[in-house]
């Protein structure tokens, strides 16, 4: 297995990773369709939108809570989390 450190030009593979990650849980096409944007990777930021139950292990991958959005459940919310793009190396060590 060869592992590389991401290039800012990677963000699209990224980007498509993820969606496809979360049509893994059996979400519907068109529900990844509207989480297109929070899907997206940036270049400096990963943001997601946790369910609040995986809070723990993404917050023990680095992932930051930086809001919450309201969910489609009444009072329900969804925990926000941010990861700077560098520190994804590092996890990648501490992986292995």
């Amino acid at each position: 297995m060869r592992i590389e450190k991401a290039k800012n030009i990677d963000n699209i593979e990224i980007s498509v990773l993820t969606a496809w990650s979360k049509a893994h849980w059996n979400y519907s096409s068109e529900q990844i369709e509207k989480w297109k944007d929070d899907l997206t990777i940036s270049f400096e930021y990963i943001y997601l939108d946790s369910d609040p139950n995986a809070e723990k292990f993404y917050q023990n991958l680095g992932f930051k809570v930086v809001g919450q959005l309201e969910s489609s459940i009444k009072n329900r919310f969804l925990p926000i989390m941010e990861l700077e793009i560098e520190q994804i190396s590092t996890l990648w060590k501490n992986a292995l």
